[in-house]
């Protein structure tokens, strides 16, 4: 797919002319972008050389193949000279969101092009707005394998590292829902709290679970994160995870429980403890056991 093709449209349905200055610096900027490879990239699928159509400042992102408009288009193959000069003259572009909702952000993050990110922070794009989903940038960057560095970008940008979107969800979470590794080591490098819950009371190695994602799973549970047994999917994906032999899975699903059980039984001890502390203390401070509530009554 050629750039050219998604700006393409006949002047006689609009019966206007063309800026060529906007042609002129969108060419430029291109030039800057690909070097020697511009003529073959510009013109190798379209039938149409005439530079000047890029600038039909009426062409609207309805009208856009595939659901990918210029911006977006060059900013995913990482053109981010010629993005800036279509964000320039072609603003609308910017606010813009896909047929599912989904903002500038999220459709560039799939080019996994660092540059096109900075790009989109140069020309004064907030990484950390909202899309209609409650979804910023970096929930989008944590679902994306290989990222080349565009999440540790984030990261280190902004502390949202534990931002919530509508469901709840926080970007470990999401990156444990698709079994992105990496992301999760990621996030749990820069301290992002694994044991937060999303709406439905799951945190981010339960969401690990339920997609199936046993590798993650196990990564999770070895940096100490919790399972909640008593619900029933947990013991539905057991059975699913030794079907499909993962049995690393398995085995570290059964030392967690272990270990959770042990955690409970030793704060079970450390309470009643404290509570025989606090009543021996009482008979040593008051010289004897207190009077029963009914003898009191009666003196």
């Amino acid at each position: 797919m050629g750039l050219i093709r998604y700006f393409t449209k006949a002047l006689s349905d609009h019966g206007i002319g063309t800026e060529k200055f906007i042609a002129g610096e969108i060419f430029a900027a291109l030039r800057d972008d690909d070097g020697a490879r511009l003529n073959t990239y510009l013109f190798a699928q379209t039938n149409t050389p005439d530079i000047n159509i890029l600038c039909l400042r009426d062409y609207q992102c309805a009208n856009y193949e595939d659901d990918l408009d210029p911006l977006t288009f060059a900013l995913q193959h990482a053109k981010p000279n010629c993005a800036g000069v279509i964000a320039k003259y072609f603003p609308h572009l910017l606010a813009d969101e896909n047929e599912n909702g989904h903002a500038l952000f999220a459709r560039v993050l799939q080019g996994d092009s660092l540059a096109s990110v900075r790009t989109l922070i140069d020309i004064g794009q907030d990484a950390r707005k909202p899309d209609r989903h409650g979804n910023i940038a970096l929930h989008y960057a944590a679902m994306g394998a290989g990222q080349h560095g565009i999440l540790p970008y984030l990261v280190q940008q902004w502390n949202v590292r534990d931002a919530r979107n509508a469901r709840g969800e926080t970007p470990l979470m999401l990156a444990a829902g698709s079994g992105v590794t990496e992301s999760i080591d990621w996030l749990l490098e820069a301290r992002a709290d694994i044991h937060l819950h999303d709406h439905e009371g799951l945190n981010a190695t339960m969401h690990a679970i339920r997609g199936a994602k046993f590798r993650a799973a196990s990564y999770l549970m070895a940096n100490w994160g919790r399972v909640d047994f008593r619900h029933p999917m947990v013991e539905r994906q057991k059975e699913h995870a030794h079907a499909a032999r993962e049995f690393d899975f398995v085995d570290t699903l059964f030392r967690v429980r272990q270990r959770q059980e042990k955690e409970a039984a030793d704060i079970a001890a450390q309470k009643q403890a404290e509570s025989r502390a606090v009543h021996q203390a009482f008979v040593l401070k008051h010289g004897g056991y207190p009077a029963p509530i009914t003898a009191r009554f009666r003196l």
